[in-house]
């Protein structure tokens, strides 16, 4: 998962510093788990795939959202994309790096990058006014890495240790319905 998310720091990336007045969540699915920081006067949305953020004001919106490549190619995932998302500009800008552009509600630009490897694919959409607050977000994108666990050797190692840490729980309880946290681990409600 680091590696997938590398090309979309470097593309979103402004060179802009974190924000003291953000809180780190982790969302995304069990194979595919991230860490943002999400300004406190933001409203972040936990998807089954990911995470949609947007100020308060509605005015700004970014989305984060990873999947299984499922046997299709990174061109066939692109254009899959790209018409889900209705954009109208598709640029390739190498080995499974695509950019895409189109126009949102008002006037307002939005942009698309993806990037698709081996197994999974990320993307994230912008558009809006504050750019600036997006950029930082994105910038603070990190990647988790997952812990596959097997349920017979869960049920071993939960009998074995009753007081089993939180924080190494790889998976949310459900793994179906992500669940947001707070940089200790802790559930939240954004």
């Amino acid at each position: 998962m680091k590696q997938l998310l590398v090309p979309l720091l470097c593309l979103l990336s402004m060179g802009s510093a974190g924000s003291a007045l953000a809180d780190v969540h982790e969302f995304g699915p069990a194979a595919a788990r991230f860490t943002i920081d999400v300004p406190k006067d933001w409203q972040a949305t936990p998807t089954s795939s990911g995470v949609d953020l947007a100020d308060r004001d509605k005015t700004t919106f970014l989305s984060i959202n990873v999947g299984d490549v499922k046997g299709r190619t990174a061109d066939q995932i692109a254009q899959s994309v790209s018409t889900k998302r209705g954009f109208s500009k598709v640029a390739k800008k190498g080995p499974g790096l695509y950019t895409m552009h189109g126009e949102a509600e008002g006037d307002q630009r939005k942009a698309l990058v993806l990037f698709v490897e081996e197994e999974r694919y990320a993307s994230c959409t912008m558009s809006g006014k504050d750019m600036e607050t997006v950029a930082k977000i994105a910038d603070s994108l990190r990647g988790k890495a997952v812990v596959k666990s097997h349920p017979a050797n869960l049920q071993e190692s939960s009998a074995a240790t009753p007081a089993a840490d939180k924080a190494s729980a790889a998976e949310p309880a459900d793994a179906s319905m992500p669940q947001a946290t707070d940089a200790s681990g802790e559930p939240v409600n954004p």
